[in-house]
């Protein structure tokens, strides 16, 4: 992503054309106020700028790589032009600026939820005030049959998403714990198969007591799919349920990416 740099006009030392070398000049003084060079406003040697060229008739805004060893500005390259979007034509007249284009600030994208959603920025980070409507990736999924704890001691599946392994995500479900027998306990955790990041126990004291855990954290690149495990650590009765409701949601999981 480009640089933006404060106060930044110069003059050219002589007319580039269309080149795709711009040769800078000095800081440019207008209308009695004096202005920055590239060098005076921090910018290094190798740095991707954003620039603006302001000519007689013309202009232009871009990307460009500034270079200290010669005072130039290379591998210019126009985003929009008064040329159509292609290079102007510069003169020995041109004022060149260091100004944001909006690829660099940022744009927002309207997305949806899902696989095939994104998050809702593009450009790079915003570093300036407002308000701002994002759509991040989020995933949800539901138990489609009830999962029966049938190993003593052993965790089992309960909702999963197969979210993405980067960024930091914020995860939260439920399961809906039922034991056919009598007093028992189940216990529950959120976790990536690596990383548990919240946990809880329920005790039955009697049979078909039928109890909803909820669990919710944060995950930093998790490893795998997140999901909602259980195991009763005492019987083969218990199960997590998924449709005593009736709407097919009583065990579901949702994780949303937030970094």
């Amino acid at each position: 992503m480009a640089s933006l740099f404060n106060l930044v006009a110069m003059t050219v030392s002589s007319a580039f054309g269309t080149s795709t070398t711009i040769p800078l000049g000095s800081a440019a003084t207008i209308n009695s106020v004096t202005y920055l060079s590239f060098a005076l406003s921090g910018t290094t040697g190798g740095t991707s700028v954003d620039y603006s060229i302001l000519d007689t008739g013309n202009s232009e805004i871009g990307t460009a790589t500034y270079t200290s060893s010669n005072v130039t500005l290379t591998s210019r390259s126009p985003t929009k032009s008064t040329n159509g979007g292609a290079a102007i034509a510069a003169t020995s007249a041109a004022i060149i600026l260091c100004s944001p284009r909006a690829e660099t600030l940022g744009t927002v994208q309207s997305v949806g939820t899902g696989n095939s959603s994104q998050t809702g920025l593009t450009g790079g980070p915003i570093t300036i005030s407002g308000t701002l409507a994002v759509s991040l990736r989020t995933f949800t999924n539901s138990l489609a049959a009830n999962v029966t704890l049938a190993t003593i001691g052993t965790y089992f599946d309960g909702p999963q998403v197969s979210q993405d392994t980067a960024g930091v995500w914020f995860a939260s479900g439920n399961i809906v714990c039922n034991n056919t027998v009598g007093a028992n306990n189940i216990f529950a955790r959120l976790t990536d198969g690596t990383t548990i990041v919240d946990s809880g126990n329920v005790a039955f004291t009697t049979a078909n007591l039928r109890v909803s855990i909820h669990l919710s954290g944060i995950f930093t690149t998790p490893s795998s799919n997140i999901k909602i495990q259980a195991m009763d650590p005492g019987s083969t009765s218990s199960l997590i349920e998924f449709n005593r409701t009736g709407s097919s949601r009583d065990s579901t999981i949702t994780a949303f990416r937030i970094g």
